[in-house]
């Protein structure tokens, strides 16, 4: 049974202008921090402050989100070695599962038992991670962020 628990959140708006066109548009994230209720029906002075603390440690900058300018398609500033690392992640995970259902297949085939099964899982695990990678590298899931309200 997990603790009662008190949520605090903010929704952040960031603007940005595009070093590539000058196009202004922004962004909006979410930042939460959690405390433990500690039995408490409603958060006490201590609690929101330590909260608001926190929430205001979390709003300085922003943050690691991924956003590309929606006129231009190019990465906001500050953003490409998130975008890079996220790469990198997703070339790990397919070198990793395309290595284990190369390793588990030979033990299948060299010892006869039934590891077939568990070097197909791995090789969906390196499909899953080609689809992400291609996703990745076209801006698919990671485009985020609106033109301001005029």
């Amino acid at each position: 049974m997990s603790k009662p628990q008190f949520v605090f959140s903010r929704d952040l708006t960031h603007p940005i202008k595009c070093p590539h066109c000058g196009v202004r548009y922004e962004f909006t994230r979410k930042v939460e921090v959690k405390r433990n209720s500690g039995g408490l029906t409603r958060p006490d002075e201590a609690i929101i402050q330590s909260a608001n603390d926190e929430l205001d440690t979390l709003a300085k900058g922003p943050g690691g989100e991924v956003v590309r300018c929606p006129s231009c398609r190019k990465l906001g500033p500050g953003m490409l070695t998130t975008h890079l690392l996220i790469g990198l992640f997703i070339v790990i995970w397919i070198v990793a599962c395309l290595g284990a259902a190369a390793l588990i297949l030979w033990l299948a085939a060299a010892s006869g038992a039934l590891l077939w099964m568990l070097g197909l899982l791995a090789l969906a695990g390196a499909g899953i991670g080609a689809v992400a990678f291609i996703m990745w590298l076209f801006g698919g899931f990671i485009t985020r962020g609106h033109l301001p309200r005029g």
